[in-house]
């Protein structure tokens, strides 16, 4: 969410309980905070809850008279509160399996700077978000390509298309994308 959709209004609705403001906050930041919950944990099953659980706090913790300045508190709050939880769980975790004589599976290391993380977490975000905008067929061979590493040829072999399909489809990932996400993000 850029600074303009998160206004001082909506943080002012925020404050006031306002159930709408809320749910716009939880629809943008869940799926951003669950990919940052995901780097700490990497168990899918438990992000979910620990990132709706954020939520509930947050709306309870409005009620008994936390309030925010701006949306920068909103964030620093919630990416917080979603660290916290995550290290709370490994650290519970880790309790759990040395009390059962096992090794520390996880790692409670967290990363020394939250601002970078938002960054981060926000940036793949828009760029994800491109991705899914781009028509299916250019969408499925761009990830096949770049995400899942496959070859030209495996895409081509899968989706019994030719080899230069797979590459017009490539380099329309590539124009759509530079399009919606600007130069900056590819090599000129």
């Amino acid at each position: 969410m850029s600074s303009g959709d998160f206004d001082s209004h909506l943080v002012d609705r925020l404050n006031k309980c306002d159930e709408s403001a809320f749910e716009l906050i939880f629809h943008t930041y869940y799926s951003a905070l669950c990919n940052y919950a995901i780097g700490f944990l990497q168990v899918e099953n438990e992000v979910e809850d620990i990132v709706q659980n954020v939520f509930i706090n947050l709306i309870r913790n409005i009620r008994n008279g936390l309030r925010f300045n701006n949306e920068v508190e909103v964030k620093n709050y919630i990416y917080r509160s979603v660290r916290n939880r995550c290290l709370n769980f490994i650290r519970d975790i880790n309790r759990q399996k040395n009390n059962m004589g096992g090794s520390e599976l996880l790692s409670d290391e967290a990363s020394p700077d939250l601002e970078l993380d938002i960054i981060r977490n926000e940036i793949l975000s828009i760029i994800f978000d491109a991705i899914n905008k781009l028509p299916q067929a250019c969408r499925e061979i761009f990830i096949h390509s770049y995400v899942d590493e496959w070859t030209d040829k495996q895409i081509a072999e899968t989706y019994d298309i030719s080899l230069n399909t797979v590459k017009t489809q490539k380099a329309r990932a590539k124009k759509k994308l530079r399009d919606l996400l600007g130069d900056i993000l590819f090599d000129p």
